[in-house]
């Protein structure tokens, strides 16, 4: 009788903190988000500087947040970005993160894109803005159409690893699968040594990648009046193809 009722008192507990468990698991699912710190056109535009610096430090800097801060009439966006980095301590992030905005808007673009240069080198990762995270915004500016920052982006194969070198090799792989042109050229302006450490750098990656059949058939296509064939011919002897 007495082991009868002992288990049934263990099972009654057991299911009590079940119960439990899942109620708190269910209460954490379920709490509602708070959008406050979004960023969208609609909330940044009409906000105080503050409440933009609060958004502008939770929010990553990209493309689709750019897209969202179009809609903001662009002087004062302009001002309140340039204001936001100006109070901004020196190795702040949100200071990265508005050099990249005012790049894409076309404001002061060689000085907010070296400030982003400024980080992408070899560095310890507590040592201000992250190599990786400046890598990142020099990507999405690629993306965007400036193919000046390519030429820094093949000088870090010297240095890059982790993180910097995958994001290299996602922009590398992109320029060539869209239009290689832009990088054969830059690759034309770099020396002899530092071309094969691109091509090696590339050659252990572009092995079984997913673009690798359109970004080889693009540079195949390359004729042989073009002022990029022989960098491209020298570039598929260099990943060996």
């Amino acid at each position: 009788m007495f082991r009868k009722q002992f288990r049934l008192i263990c099972e009654s507990l057991l299911l009590c903190l079940f119960s439990a468990v899942a109620g708190a698991s269910q209460n954490t699912i379920e709490r509602p988000t708070d959008d406050r710190n979004k960023v969208s056109a609609v909330n940044f535009c009409d906000s105080s500087l503050k409440e933009k610096t609060a958004m502008l430090a939770v929010e990553v800097a990209d493309g689709a947040t750019f897209n969202k801060l179009k809609g903001c009439p662009r002087k004062k966006l302009i001002e309140d970005l340039s204001e936001i980095s100006r109070q901004a301590p020196e190795n702040d992030p949100i200071r990265f993160k508005t050099a990249y905005l005012l790049a894409r808007l076309g404001y002061e673009s060689d000085k907010n894109k070296a400030l982003i240069l400024s980080a992408f080198s070899p560095k310890d990762i507590s040592d201000g803005f992250p190599a990786d995270d400046a890598a990142i915004l020099i990507s999405s500016l690629i993306e965007a159409g400036d193919k000046s920052l390519l030429s820094p982006v093949l000088d870090a194969v010297t240095w890059a690893d982790g993180g910097v070198s995958e994001i290299m090799s996602d922009i590398i792989f992109a320029e060539l699968a869209r239009d290689p042109r832009a990088l054969l050229k830059t690759l034309q302006t770099k020396p002899l040594s530092l071309r094969k450490a691109i091509y090696e750098f590339i050659r252990m990656d572009l092995a079984g990648h997913y673009k690798e059949k359109r970004i080889i058939g693009k540079l195949k296509a390359i004729g042989r009046k073009s002022p990029y064939y022989a960098t491209a011919k020298e570039f598929l002897s260099g990943v060996g193809r």
